[in-house]
């Protein structure tokens, strides 16, 4: 066996961030800034935006200006958040892709905790979801998630594997894993 040190930060999976808006430009400033604040390096975003009559895509041509892992694709009409994925489907170039509400934002740990996860589960999954906290329009939290996702399991489930034998994001703490 190879006793080599692997650069897993150079072998982390990237991640496409796609979202889809229409008529969110009140709204979708704060997601795209949740992207921009990502504390995982290997990620690209495909703003979508399903054939807005407001201002969004101007508002997010301006915003992601200059920024080469940022791509807006407009559509002539809204297709439906499902049609809208489906016709950049083949644009998509992450390992792992995150769907992102026009109207949400990601923590700044977000991708990291989640890839994490995915590196660090016995057997591969193909889908995770995450907890969320609902917020007003002002910011402040309503509720500190949805009921279900905190429920215990039915089964055994087995979790993580040994800290020790998990590839490791760097921005994941001990504590955090």
């Amino acid at each position: 066996m190879n006793s080599a040190k692997i650069d897993w930060n150079a072998r982390l999976p990237s991640v496409t961030i796609v979202i889809i808006n229409w008529n969110y430009a009140r709204y979708i400033s704060e997601a795209i800034g949740s992207v921009f604040s990502q504390d995982y390096e290997n990620i690209d975003c495909i703003v979508v935006d399903n054939g807005s009559t407001d201002n969004s895509a101007s508002l997010v041509s301006g915003l992601i200006k200059g920024h080469p892992r940022f791509k807006l694709i407009q559509l002539n009409e809204n297709l439906g958040q499902l049609g809208a994925l489906i016709s950049i489907f083949d644009q998509i170039k992450g390992d792992f892709v995150v769907l992102l509400d026009a109207d949400d934002i990601l923590s700044p740990t977000f991708v990291s905790r989640h890839i994490q996860v995915h590196l660090a589960l016995p057997k591969a999954v193909a889908f995770t979801s995450a907890n969320v906290v609902e917020v007003s329009a002002e910011g402040r939290a309503r509720t500190g998630g949805f009921q279900a996702f905190g429920a215990p399991l039915p089964w055994d489930a087995p979790g993580l594997v040994d800290a020790s034998r998990a590839i490791r994001i760097p921005t994941i703490s001990e504590e955090q894993y």
